[in-house]
């Protein structure tokens, strides 16, 4: 007892002297996210334009073999790798030193901390290092997007699989297990990184010198640590944990006037977004702190932790700021003084005419920047630090930005918050859970359900023939070790397909299937295995033509070759992509609907392969959770198992409050 409470007055102490210098690492934090994004940006289309190099839009897992076979998918792993450790470098070898300067009392320079991060960098560049590098990274960004996307649990896995998990207390279990296997390299080497970045050896010795200290001071420091750790996590993830149940204490809004609501809702929600924001922000530089403060005393260094309180000098800052862009302006002039440069171009292509109205741009160019644009940023900005650094100046900055952004999101409420459409609700393998899969009776089912989408699978036959089967064997469906491929119709008829239960049923054609769905229903027909190819595209246009159903079937697959021939042979065949993952300008893909493992999606892939002019989906949806994100996101198609939970959500969210639309956006 006496040793908890001691714990935790050590946490509370540690958090009182944590508070002097918040303010340094809120500073760094956004300036190193401004300076990570503009090179994620950056490196981000650097790597589009390598793709298209390639003759391709995006590498996905349905097409990604051309990758390997082409110099600019390796330029883009090496790109790739160079992005993960400046990623890295800035986050965390950044944070590493400029927390041991804080502790240590030194001087405090966040350019100096991100440069120095940056050449720490170089001492990973062997093959101990680049493991542990990437292994950060792993942990670094589940950790982050826990705790900023998805507060219950980043390391739930894709709906699909979740759902089958939820059937099983022994994959629970082992799901657990691997997690705890996952984060047990990071508990055992907390110091290997400081170690390496402030002693400035390599990781071999590095790792030696953490075991020794890992034996040394295991009773003694440990614990408190990890308690420390313990507590800074539970914290974060309760303010989470308490922000995502804002909705219910938002309730009473319903009975307030429109406009009035919607200011009420909007506001409360921007503070809890500002506490959550900044809670994850200063989360991982705390838990560096906690880690260095017990490295350092485990070392014997002797640390002043009256960290030194007072705020940045923005005056001074700013003028150093003004000082550069009037020299950054100077260096512009200097280019455009290059007259002989010009001169000689103007020469060589026989411009001499057009030499006089050139130089008249030239001087109006020119004053232009050193007249207007230059002066007016430096005042501008002069005049924005000399309001912030008043007294009450940075306090009264934040309730004007607070209330304009409030009053601006409930002028554009319904497009920033929009109310869920009327999405097509796709039912998995001719029925999902409610009948054995793809079987005629299941589709008869979903059509006496009033379901108007339903996906299937193809495979061709032996002799030809095109039937209704989803897997590569029949072992698990019909208990026999064999293929569609290798069987002929006639055997495939004397073969019957059962699910859990035990129900049997025959397995259909996909003549039978289409004379079904005639008039009735849109089919999502997937070209399936190893049989999937040019000539069963040709096979079942000709099919669909025959009955002319071409506005009530799309041909899809995980066969980006088969999808791109149909795609640009047929323009009377509606087709769609199936994959997992991709990387690039997915938009461009040849086809006319993504459907993408619902995990990938997100709300920007959604409104750019919209303003491409074309549909998106996701695929498979089976929880309450999962259905609310989708549904939320403005989707054109949802593929399930369970049809009468996603009608049941499809009708919650169409009826939703403001509120609940509010934060279903924020969340999603």
């Amino acid at each position: 007892m006496a040793s908890a409470k001691k714990q935790f007055h050590n946490l509370f102490r540690s958090m009182r002297s944590y508070r002097a210098y918040a303010p340094h690492i809120l500073l760094y934090q956004s300036l190193s996210l401004l300076l990570l994004f503009l090179i994620v940006y950056g490196f981000r289309y650097l790597m589009y334009a390598l793709i298209y190099a390639t003759g391709h839009a995006a590498v996905t897992s349905g097409d990604f073999i051309f990758f390997f076979r082409h110099w600019a998918g390796y330029a883009v792993l090496i790109l790739f790798l160079i992005l993960i450790f400046f990623v890295v470098s800035t986050s965390v070898n950044g944070q590493i030193i400029l927390c041991a300067r804080m502790l240590r009392s030194e001087k405090v320079s966040f350019t100096g901390a991100i440069t120095e991060g940056i050449r720490s960098t170089s001492l990973f560049f062997n093959l101990s290092g680049i493991p542990t590098i990437l292994y950060v990274t792993v942990v670094s960004a589940a950790l982050l997007t826990t705790l900023l996307f998805n507060f219950h649990g980043f390391f739930e896995p894709a709906s699909f699989i979740y759902y089958q998990l939820e059937k099983s207390i022994l994959f629970q279990v082992l799901y657990g297990v691997f997690l705890l296997l996952l984060l047990l390299p990071a508990f055992r080497g907390i110091f290997l990184i400081p170690c390496v970045i402030l002693e400035k050896k390599s990781v071999p010795e590095a790792k030696s010198l953490t075991r020794r200290i890992r034996r040394e001071a295991r009773s003694s420091y440990f614990p408190a640590l990890y308690f420390c750790i313990a507590g800074a996590l539970i914290a974060v993830l309760l303010t989470g944990f308490l922000f995502d149940r804002l909705p219910g204490l938002l309730r009473f809004t319903i009975f307030l006037p429109r406009i009035i609501g919607r200011f009420v809702i909007v506001a409360v929600l921007y503070v809890g977004i500002v506490i959550v924001a900044m809670s994850i922000l200063l989360l991982i530089p705390f838990l560096i702190s906690e880690t260095l403060r017990t490295y350092f005393a485990i070392r014997g260094d002797e640390l002043q932790i009256a960290v030194q309180d007072r705020a940045p000098d923005l005056k001074a800052s700013a003028k150093k700021i003004s000082c550069k862009i009037r020299s950054s302006a100077g260096r512009i002039c200097t280019i455009l003084h290059l007259r002989p440069f010009f001169a000689r171009i103007f020469a060589l292509l026989k411009l001499e005419k057009i030499r006089p109205a050139c130089k008249k741009v030239h001087g109006a160019l020119k004053a232009f920047l050193t007249r207007y644009l230059i002066p007016f940023f430096s005042r501008l900005l002069r005049g924005f630090v000399s309001f912030v650094s008043r007294p009450g100046g940075i306090p009264r900055l934040v309730l004007i930005l607070y209330l304009l952004a409030a009053v601006l999101s409930v002028a554009a409420f319904d497009t920033l918050f929009p109310s869920s459409k009327d999405i097509s609700i796709i039912v998995h393998r001719l029925g999902g859970d409610d009948e054995v899969e793809n079987s005629l009776e299941g589709q008869k089912l979903l059509l006496s359900r009033g379901a108007l989408a339903a996906e299937t699978d193809i495979q061709r036959t032996k002799d030809g023939q095109y039937v209704v089967f989803h897997d590569p064997t029949m072992r698990r469906m019909c208990g026999i070790n064999a293929r569609v491929r290798d069987l002929t119709l006639d055997e495939i008829r004397q073969i019957a397909i059962r699910d859990a239960s035990g129900r049997e049923r025959k397995i259909p054609t996909l003549s039978e299937v289409l004379d079904t769905a005639k008039d009735r229903q849109i089919l999502y027909i997937e070209l399936k295995g190893s049989t999937a190819d040019e000539q069963m595209a040709d096979d079942i246009i000709e099919m669909i033509r025959s009955r002319e159903m071409e506005e009530q079937c799309m041909l899809i697959s995980m066969n980006y070759k088969v999808i791109s021939y149909i795609h640009k042979n047929y323009d009377d065949i509606k087709t769609g992509f199936l994959y997992f993952f991709a990387f690039g300008n997915e938009p461009l893909l040849n086809c006319d609907m993504l459907i993408i493992q619902e995990k990938s999606i997100s709300p920007q892939l959604v409104r750019s392969v919209h303003s491409q002019g074309k549909t998106i989906g996701g695929w498979t949806v089976n929880t309450r959770k999962d259905a609310r994100r989708l549904l939320s996101m403005n989707l054109d198609g949802i593929v399930t198992d369970r049809y009468d939970l996603l009608t049941e959500m499809q009708e919650r969210m169409a009826n939703r409050p403001d509120y609940q639309r509010v934060m279903d956006t924020l969340r999603y």
